[in-house]
């Protein structure tokens, strides 16, 4: 059992020791507060080597504009991890192939509040 006291999961340096010495390499991250734990768990997982895959629909916030502009941001810099949603996470880790949305290039998600819904959407 993991017991977070910071916003991040990684606020305990023990916890990515024991994921690395366990040959861990993707995270599946999902959560509340996408803005806030959710993204400071992002980041330091990518930070610190972890592959992400982030499922956009198993996440929340106080509104839809504040989830999906933070899915939006962490899309942008999930370097080598993946957006996708419950369904297609939970083919993933039963082993079967889905096409997943990553990042390509350098910060490709343009948004703006006038289309990050359809963004997310086609995330």
């Amino acid at each position: 059992m993991l017991v977070k006291t910071e916003a991040s999961a990684f606020g305990n340096g023990a916890f990515a020791d024991r994921l690395k010495t366990a040959g861990i390499e993707w995270l599946v991250i999902a959560g509340v507060w996408t803005e806030a734990c959710i993204d400071a768990t992002v980041k330091d997982a990518v930070a610190l080597g972890f592959r992400v895959l982030l499922v956009k629909d198993a996440c929340g916030s106080g509104s839809a504009a504040m989830h999906q502009t933070a899915i939006l941001n962490l899309a942008n810099r999930l370097y080598g991890g993946a957006v996708t949603g419950t369904l297609d996470a939970c083919r993933l880790l039963a082993g079967d192939t889905v096409d997943a949305w990553q990042v390509e290039g350098s910060v490709p998600l343009r948004f703006t509040y006038d289309n990050a819904a359809r963004l997310y959407d086609e995330l």
